[in-house]
């Protein structure tokens, strides 16, 4: 009995599954979404689009599939995927994404039983073989699933994909303004905070936001001290910050660094150089 014949999938998006590589068709996905599962704790549902949708762990869903081991780590840990099946919705969470962009595989039926939850392998460019995810089976082993009761506590709050939103962080009410004006005509969504501590307290409420330019020089928390309290925090550390300001001398640039700032501009800033190194911090979040 021969092999039976690949299809071809249009597009597949890499999960890490139990520390291991595993693959699901880019068309079943409704959307991604970055979020830590510190902000979920032990929910078994969020808000998405003004309705409620189940929230199922993969690894409890699949216990027994494995994949390719994983040498490289996700740079964005956690995520949640919301996932359509004929009209229904299913969001499972992650350990996280290895890839945003569609890569085109083809999906090799098993001439033998698949295991439950496996709709055939994938062979990458690589070579590699990876089992794929069959998402209609992961709705029906989330229909009956178990469910607890959940805490009493605020749904979490799930960005709606849009403009990409850039936090300013400046206590110069005229830089804040004149950094806004470049950032709405290039298309991005802009947040404002008037020093470190008030940023803080903004994305400790529930701010959402992609990427962080921040002051150096500032009352309350400087830009030193900010760096050091979002590092350490963690829920927002993952967030990409690129400092701005006028202070050029290589020793800030490297305590920046240091601290963990991936980007460092001086004014007065070049509007193309700034717009790309956004661009650049943009790209390394979800690539």
């Amino acid at each position: 009995m021969g092999t039976p014949p690949a299809r071809v999938q249009p597009g597949a998006l890499l999960l890490m599954h139990q520390r291991s590589w595993v693959a699901i068709p880019r068309d079943k996905i409704e959307q991604v979404i970055e979020l830590p599962s510190e902000l979920l704790g032990e929910r078994q549902s969020i808000s998405w689009r003004g309705q409620q949708v189940q929230l199922a762990p993969l690894v409890e869903l699949l216990p027994q599939i494995r994949g390719q081991e994983a040498l490289e780590r996700p740079g964005q840990p956690g995520a949640v995927i919301v996932l359509r099946h004929d009209e229904a919705l299913l969001a499972i969470r992650v350990e996280g994404i290895f890839s945003r962009r569609e890569i085109s595989v083809e999906t090799l039926q098993s001439p033998t039983s698949r295991p439950i939850g496996i709709a055939g392998t994938v062979m990458l460019p690589s070579g590699q073989s990876l089992p794929v995810l069959e998402v209609g089976e992961l709705f029906r082993l989330a229909a009956h699933r178990p469910t607890s009761a959940a805490p009493s506590v605020p749904d979490p709050v799930v960005p709606v994909a849009g403009p990409p939103t850039i936090l300013i962080v400046d206590d110069s009410m005229t830089v804040r303004e004149m950094l806004t004006m470049t950032l709405t005509q290039a298309d991005y969504r802009v947040e404002q905070a008037r020093d470190g501590q008030e940023a803080l307290d903004r994305l400790r409420s529930g701010l959402h936001c992609d990427v962080i330019l921040c002051d150096l020089e500032m009352p309350r928390m400087n830009g030193f001290e900010f760096l050091t309290n979002l590092r350490g925090d963690a829920v927002l550390g993952h967030l990409p910050v690129a400092m701005l300001t006028m202070r050029s001398a290589e020793k800030h640039r490297q305590t920046a660094y240091e601290l963990g700032a991936q980007a460092y501009f001086t004014k007065p800033y070049q509007e193309d150089e700034l717009l790309l190194g956004t661009s650049r911090l943009l790209k390394s979040r979800v690539g």
